[in-house]
């Protein structure tokens, strides 16, 4: 069921990434693949496996969209996010958003507080949400700061209680990486080892695709107003990992020949003002490529490459502006090894 676009739809179209899901199959490759494609959250999906028994599993596969979007979708009135945004104290989850609030408190300590999923009154009073654009009062930004922050929220099994009433979440900087995560895991509960699930250019592989090789993917160069696959960066080989990219240069608002970029400093409550255009991380698990790859944003390039060195195991390739407008590219050392030549 499509909902209405999201700051994580935001995100994920800032930086469209193109899919190369290579479907021609040589006499020796017989293995048939299974295509369900659709539209949710607000974006499209696309998911490709390989099933010996040739399931085709869009049924379930829709009813764990449809759990996921009745679970966390803010524009949906009777949505269990809803219901605790409108609380005053708190309110019982069910166990999806449940995972994704432990998720995202588990990523915020990872990133020194740079992803919080209580910033939507923040981005809502800059315009981001309403896609108009607005130059807050600094006395606002102040008063909504007070209800905002990791600390703000407390969970206790299935309760989630808040220490502010104006406390409110959105988890739409990790929702999409999460479902996807969620789909994938289920590809695996039944049996399935060859598959790419791809929701708003969230990525997660495993095994090999329809040409018996790794599944290759496409980032765009941050070129503003491009269309999807018109203008290529680089192309990655992926297997076993998931990929997730996030930007700033297709979601801004220019006041007074000022830039003001759609992502919010949890600290100051304001755009970031850094020369990052773009972050791409790689992975084991979608959700957490998704939440770094925003935190990244929001970090820059001197501090995401300052966390990068202190975490194995993530890889990024970030794309930044100089002085004189031209791309600036750096990337991990296990990233170089993913690149398509």
């Amino acid at each position: 069921m499509p909902k209405e676009p999201v700051s994580s739809m935001i995100k994920r179209l800032l930086l469209a990434i193109t899919l190369f899901s290579l479907v021609a199959c040589t006499a020796q490759q017989q293995k048939e693949y299974i295509k369900i494609r659709g539209f949710t959250q607000g974006t499209s999906y696309h998911i490709t496996y390989y099933s010996p028994e040739e399931k085709n599993l869009s049924p379930e596969i829709d009813v764990l969209l449809e759990r996921v979007d009745s679970s966390m979708s803010v524009y949906r009135k009777n949505s269990v996010i809803n219901a605790f945004n409108n609380s005053s104290k708190g309110y019982l989850l069910d166990t999806l958003l449940a995972n994704i609030v432990m998720l995202s408190q588990q990523f915020n300590t990872e990133t020194d507080g740079a992803f919080d999923i209580t910033l939507g009154p923040l981005v809502d009073a800059w315009g981001f949400h309403a896609k108009r654009g607005e130059m807050p009062h600094a006395h606002t930004i102040e008063q909504l700061k007070i209800a905002t922050g990791a600390n703000m929220i407390e969970l206790n099994d299935l309760y989630l209680s808040k220490k502010h009433p104006g406390v409110m979440i959105d988890v739409n900087a990790i929702a999409p990486g999460y479902t996807v995560d969620v789909i994938s895991d289920y590809l695996e509960q039944q049996r399935i080892t060859d598959y790419l699930v791809e929701l708003g250019g969230e990525i997660r592989t495993a095994g090999k695709s329809p040409r018996n090789t790794k599944w290759l993917v496409g980032i765009d160069k941050p070129i503003e107003n491009s269309i999807s696959g018109e203008d290529l960066q680089v192309i990655i080989e992926l297997s076993n990992e998931a990929l997730v990219t996030s930007g700033n240069y297709r979601k801004f608002f220019v006041r007074d020949g000022v830039k003001y970029s759609h992502t919010i400093d949890p600290k100051t409550g304001y755009p970031v003002r850094h020369s990052l255009l773009s972050a791409t991380v790689i992975d084991k698990k979608s959700a957490r490529a998704d939440a770094l790859a925003t935190a990244f944003m929001v970090m820059g390039v001197e501090k995401s490459k300052e966390w990068l060195s202190r975490n194995s195991g993530v890889e990024a390739y970030l794309i930044s502006s100089n002085t004189e407008g031209e791309y600036e590219i750096w990337m991990t050392e296990g990233l170089q090894e993913r690149i398509k030549d």
